[in-house]
């Protein structure tokens, strides 16, 4: 019977890695004649679809758990040909023990994150085909924490269709799940501090994004002592979001560094798609999408400073397009669907970056 090929991932969801999995598989796999298989399925319904022969491509992150359980069922069961991306390097499992009780599930995070504990996942990983990683730094680290060599970076894919022209705005704005781990409170404290500054001027500050369980609390903390010209609009489709920031130039992202796994920011590429000037923190995988003065700016952590740094990019009209320009252009170079392609197929491994002066835009 002849091999087919499939891929297995969830199109619902407001997650990055849900939206991440649609545009991948239309925009690439679909047009490599892989059949769609939505793991929302039970167990049962998807393993009778794929045989162990086949090409099988999975996507992985740390909240992607039932994929993660299967992904284990088919290496147990003696599957050869199953790739995966990993959303969150260098984790596959995490934690790799799990309990209901509360006191429990807290204890095997901490011994997952103290000790060290990827010896657990070893067996599993070993027997992939390949594993795919958004960022190049994340691609080193699961090279060197499992001893595997089959490891092959891939660009984060980037539809051009959403790729819009800059709408040059002086309101602000903040993307993305919202929790302590994400900056939230730094950037209020930049646009604060902006607004004390230049009293005058009387800067909007939009927040966009959900705030899950007890996340909840400290979002309505900082929204209590964060009020002047602050607006929460909580989930926003993407269809919406281009009336919402029409009137916005400027995206404050100051990420905090997660320490023991490195993402790759889906919001940072949105803002960028949609033409915004991006202020992040260079850490987790930032860096490799923003150039300090090129294609976007790197906070250093200094409230006075960093606000000096966003007045001035926002006074210079002439850089802030030379800097969505040239955001754009790295998009469409490296993220298309050509080159996706290209990387996923091995074809060719080369890092265009590598060719690609952004320097010169």
């Amino acid at each position: 019977m002849k091999q087919r090929k499939f891929y297995i991932s969830s199109f619902t969801g407001s997650s990055g890695v849900c939206k991440y999995s649609y545009d991948f598989y239309h925009l690439v796999l679909s047009g490599l004649d892989y059949e769609y298989v939505s793991s929302d399925l039970s167990y049962a319904e998807i393993l009778s679809k794929v045989a162990s022969r086949d090409e099988v491509h999975v996507e992985l992150g740390i909240f992607q758990r039932r994929e993660i359980e299967l992904v284990m069922r088919m290496v147990k069961a003696g599957y050869k040909n199953v790739t995966v991306t990993l959303h969150d390097p260098p984790l596959v499992k995490y934690p790799y023990y799990e309990s209901s009780v509360a006191i429990l599930d807290k204890a095997f995070r901490f011994y997952d994150v103290s000790w060290d504990n990827f010896a657990s996942m070893m067996p599993v990983v070993q027997k992939l085909k390949r594993i795919y990683v958004l960022s190049r730094k994340g691609a080193t680290l699961v090279r060197n924490k499992y001893h595997v060599n089959k490891v092959t970076y891939l660009p984060h894919i980037v539809d051009p269709g959403e790729i819009i022209s800059a709408t040059y705005g002086d309101e602000l704005f903040f993307m993305g799940f919202i929790g302590p781990n994400k900056g939230l409170d730094y950037a209020l404290k930049i646009h604060q501090k902006l607004n004390l500054t230049y009293p005058e001027l009387g800067i909007v500050f939009n927040i966009i994004g959900e705030a899950i369980g007890k996340n909840q609390l400290y979002l309505d903390e900082l929204t209590e002592q964060f009020k002047e010209h602050v607006f929460c609009h909580g989930y926003v489709p993407d269809e919406d979001l281009v009336n919402l920031l029409s009137r916005s130039g400027y995206a404050i992202l100051p990420f905090k560094d997660y320490s023991f796994y490195y993402p790759f920011s889906g919001s940072v590429l949105q803002a960028m798609k949609m033409g915004k000037v991006v202020f992040s923190h260079e850490v987790n995988a930032v860096g490799e999408l923003i150039q300090h003065g090129v294609t976007g700016f790197i906070l250093d952590g200094n409230v006075s400073r960093d606000m000096r740094l966003l007045a001035n990019v926002m006074s210079d009209q002439s850089l802030v397009k030379k800097v969505t320009d040239s955001a754009q252009k790295l998009l469409q170079t490296i993220h298309n669907p050509t080159n996706v392609r290209r990387h996923f197929l091995q074809e060719n491994l080369n890092d265009l970056s590598d060719v690609l002066d952004i320097r010169k835009t």
